[in-house]
């Protein structure tokens, strides 16, 4: 599926927050009547996307490279005519993704949020893939052969590779997180 961004948040693209398959979006090089967002390189072009907290309340956000290869976002609650910004996203992985990822945690189900991205390599259309997705309890992302498993009662455990040669798996959480702090 291919969706073209609303070029102002009160003609925002709706999307689900179930998507656990890429979709692929496009986005404009026309600016919005909303203040800049708050990070990400904002150039005076951006598309607005619109999504409904799943029950919950937590939603897990990632853009993947098309012909943009450095985007960015800003998550929006409120009246589309009087939007506050959550959080802006510039990127992932502690700087080494261009392409941000983050984890929201406690959104208010069955509101209505809006998502602004915008290329950061300036006000270039371009499209991108998108993942919205409801993570059902395990914040982790996986890869590889790792999997979600259930240890001592716990869902958010991950098992990144069976018990075999060969096998290669990765999981990460989308948010840094501080290692200083004892576990």
């Amino acid at each position: 599926m291919h969706s073209l961004g609303g070029n102002n948040p009160c003609d925002a693209t709706e999307l689900w927050a179930e998507m656990l398959v890429p979709e692929q979006v496009e986005i404009g090089n026309t600016p919005s009547v909303v203040p800049d967002p708050a990070c990400g390189n904002y150039s005076d072009a951006d598309s607005w996307f619109s999504f409904e907290a799943p029950s919950g309340g937590d939603v897990a956000i990632q853009l993947f490279d098309g012909s943009i290869t450095d985007a960015a976002f800003a998550l929006y609650e409120g009246p589309c005519d009087e939007l506050v910004e959550l959080q802006c996203v510039s990127d992932y992985l502690c700087g080494q993704e261009p392409m941000p990822a983050y984890f929201f945690e406690d959104l208010e189900a069955g509101e209505t949020y809006y998502l602004r991205i915008w290329n950061s390599d300036g006000p270039i259309a371009g499209d991108l893939d998108i993942i919205i997705a409801n993570p059902s309890g395990n914040p982790y992302i996986t890869t590889g052969s790792a999997t979600e498993i259930s240890f001592q009662g716990s869902s958010n455990c991950i098992e990144l590779t069976p018990a075999t040669t060969g096998q290669a798996g990765c999981a990460w959480y989308p948010e840094p997180l501080d290692f200083s702090e004892p576990f």
